[in-house]
Parts: structure tokens; C-alpha cells; sequence
């Protein structure tokens, strides 16, 4: 397993539990052939993973690497829209069911093409694929917080970036640079990734809560959390850090 997909793999466990989290009041059931009771009686907490839904297999359509970060799915009308990151680049499927996807536009031989990718400079110069896709509390409009990389793949700066969306998703206006990391260096002289990445976000009541990973050289790899009011999330400088339990 690569680092980014370890990492990928604690995040999304994290932001499960945090998701999937319900209290003893709940129907009891069986998990993993033990008595919910015995699971309960510790915690006062049981895990409802429902049922596995099939995805997107990685090198369907000639990506691989699917998915590099978190994958976002919504509703919108009569079909669902899947925003996944592949290589460097986000790509934007849709249809009327997961078996169904297809990729919003095709070039003259059938690929994919992204809806966002690496700006070419700056801090997404050369990463630049979406963490989490939900509706931004406007009419219309959807938020995009992703994952952007600069410098390359081994020593990168990673730093958390935000977009909008008036056409569902098909296009995206940059907001800039919403999240950075503790010990985050626009210099390519480094031996190891730096930063804030791999976003995942959820929305509690009128703030957004994203969930990200710190990179720094004198601490292990970290699970972080920051927040925005939702009107203001994809503002840079609108968002607070959790720290030490405030």
C-alpha cells in the first residue's frame, strides 16, 4: 500500500466514524458475528457500514490511480454525480446509478477529461484534484475543496484549495488557497511531502467542517480538523483550526 493511500485510508475511516456514529437507542443488530450488547457496552457507540455499493474500477475508462483522494458522490435530478481524483487531475462521472457512470466529456478517443487539474504555478502548479463536492448553501452552486500539490510527487507542498461551481459541476472558478499546513514551504528543497491534504468535509449546521492531513518533519502524520461558516467557505483566511480541544 503507497503512503498516499494509507493516508487516504485512515482519513476516510475517520470521517466514517464520525458519519456513521449512532447511539445504543438504535435497532440492535449483529456485527461481525458478535452481539451488538458486547460491542455497546464500552463505548455506547455501534458502526452501521450499510451496503456495499459498487464504484468506479480503477482503470475503467484508462485511469488508474482511482481514487487518489477522497471521492465525492451527490444527487442531483435523477442521477448521481461521482467527482474522483485520478493521476493529478479530478474527473467529474455521472448517470442514473453507480453501474451506469460516464465521464461528462471524452476527447476524439473516448478519454475522460478533467474538470480540474494542475494550474501550472502556484500552489496547485502541480496537483490539483477535488477531496469533497457539496452544495455551497446558494442557489445553484456547488463548493469544491480540494487537494493541490506543488513541486513533485515525492517532495510536494500540499495545501488545501476551494472552487465554485454555477453548471453542476462541469466547471469551476479557483477561490484560492483555504488551508494550509503547520510547517508548509513554497520550496521544492525538501526530502518529504509538507502540508495540509487530502481533504474530506461535512456540513454541521451553518459551518463546514474539513478534515485534512498535516504533513510536518518533526511530527507524524496527522489527522486535522478546520472550520467556516458555510456562507464563507470558500474564502481564504475564513477558516478556524481545532486546536487542543478549541
Amino acid at each position: 500500500m503507497s503512503r498516499r493511500t494509507a493516508l487516504l485510508v485512515v482519513v476516510a475511516t475517520t470521517i466514517l466514524l464520525t458519519l456513521t456514529a449512532s447511539p445504543t437507542d438504535a435497532p440492535t443488530t449483529a456485527f461481525s458475528g458478535v452481539p451488538e450488547t458486547a460491542l455497546t457496552q464500552e463505548t455506547g457507540f455501534y458502526i452501521d457500514l450499510g451496503h456495499e455499493e459498487p464504484g468506479l474500477p480503477n482503470g475503467d475508462f484508462g485511469l488508474t490511480t482511482v481514487p487518489d483522494t477522497h471521492v465525492s458522490q451527490l444527487w442531483m435530478g435523477r442521477a448521481v454525480s461521482l467527482f474522483i481524483s485520478s493521476g493529478v487531475r479530478g474527473y467529474y462521472f455521472r448517470g442514473p446509478s453507480l453501474e451506469e457512470l460516464r465521464p461528462h466529456a471524452t476527447d476524439g478517443a473516448g478519454r475522460p477529461q478533467p474538470v480540474l487539474a494542475p494550474s501550472g504555478s502556484g500552489f496547485d502548479s502541480d496537483y490539483a484534484a477535488f477531496g469533497a463536492v457539496l452544495p455551497s448553501g446558494r442557489p445553484g452552486e456547488l463548493l469544491g475543496i480540494y487537494h493541490a500539490e506543488s513541486c513533485d510527487r515525492s517532495n510536494y507542498t500540499a495545501t488545501v484549495g476551494a472552487a465554485l461551481s454555477r453548471d453542476g459541476g462541469v466547471t469551476w472558478a479557483r477561490q484560492g488557497a483555504i488551508i494550509s499546513g503547520r510547517n508548509s514551504t513554497p520550496s521544492c528543497a525538501k526530502t518529504r511531502p509538507r502540508g495540509a491534504g487530502q481533504p474530506s468535509a461535512m456540513q454541521v449546521g451553518d459551518y463546514l467542517y474539513v478534515y485534512y492531513t498535516d504533513w510536518s518533519p518533526d511530527q507524524p502524520d496527522q489527522i486535522h480538523m478546520a472550520r467556516a461558516p458555510l456562507a464563507r467557505a470558500a474564502e481564504p483566511g475564513a477558516y478556524e483550526k481545532y486546536d487542543n480541544g478549541r
